[in-house]
This record gives C-alpha cells, structure tokens and sequence, in this order.
C-alpha cells in the first residue's frame, strides 16, 4: 500500500472539495483580467505605432542644448544605471526645456544636440538617432495576442465546465 493509499482517517471535521462554481468564477476571473490587459496593452501598442509615425513624419527637427545630466542608480542603488538629460530648445518662437527621450549616456552642459519635437506636443522630445531607428513592427502586437488567447481560452474552459454535469447528478445506469 502507498502513502496515497492509507486507510486511516485524519483527525478532525472532514473537507469538502471546492465546489464548481467556485472554479468557474475563478476562471471568469482569470478570462475578465486577461482580456482587459490585452486591449490595455493593445491600445499602448496602437498608440505607440502611432507616436513613431507622427515622430518619423512630421516631427519638428531642431537642435536643443543640454542643460542637465543628472545619473540614475540601478537596481541595487550603488550603481550608476543611466542619465536623464534636459535640453533646452525652441520651437517656432516658443522656449521649451524638456526630458530628451531616447538619450541615456552623459553629456556635458551646452553641448548642442540634434532632436525631433512631437508635431502635436513640443514639450516632447527625442534624439533624432531614436526617432530614426524607431520601429512599430508586429512584435509589438504579439503580447496583446497572446493574452486574448490566453482569456478566450479560460473562456472556453468555463463554457466546458458549465456544460458538463456536476459529479453525482448524472442517473444512476442500472445494471
């Protein structure tokens, strides 16, 4: 005889297994938070693509001047990490100073930079090297799909639970 297979009883009150509903709304659970990440993640990716195009063709090429680097610690806090640059820069007569986006390494206060402005916010920036190399390919889609896959298969498992019967309510055959 096994250790699965003892005869003897534990002390105390016995336990009832889950019940079924308590599975079935846990896998509703599970469906209702995947498919809300993957339109959530979806959307980002959709207005990500969008950025990159606006960026791409009709962001505002100008050349800012750094005016700050400040140093980013890394995940243990005794390292440095990276660099958060600000550039001042203007914009059709108008003065901005601004995060550089897509700039991570030090670079010395009044050092001129080549920059691309957001057509649709000034006040963003990003170095012309991201702005170029910047793709919105199909990757960007894949862990949206992949989530909704996820979820509409919890679906489908709640749709089979539901539709199997309940151990113990089926007929008895005769014999």
């Amino acid at each position: 005889m096994s250790v699965t297979e003892s005869n003897t009883p534990l002390r105390g009150p016995e336990v009832a297994p889950p019940s079924r509903k308590l599975g079935i709304w846990l896998l509703v659970g599970c469906a209702a938070i995947l498919i809300g990440i993957s339109v959530a993640t979806l959307a980002t990716a959709i207005g990500n693509a969008s950025h990159v195009a606006r960026m791409k063709s009709h962001g505002v090429q100008v050349t800012a001047t750094v005016s700050t680097c400040r140093g980013n610690l890394g995940g243990s806090g005794s390292n440095l990490a990276s660099y958060t640059c600000y550039a001042t820069y203007s914009v059709r007569g108008q003065r901005y100073e601004s995060v550089v986006g897509g700039m991570s390494t030090f670079a010395p206060a009044g050092r001129p930079i080549s920059v691309v402005a957001d057509p649709e916010d000034f006040a963003a920036i990003e170095t012309t090297a991201l702005v170029k190399s910047a793709q919105a390919g199909p990757v960007a889609f894949a862990i949206p799909a992949l989530l909704f896959v996820l979820g509409i298969g919890c679906v489908v498992l709640v749709v089979m639970m539901s539709r199997r019967e309940a151990p113990g309510s089926a007929a008895v055959s005769e014999r």
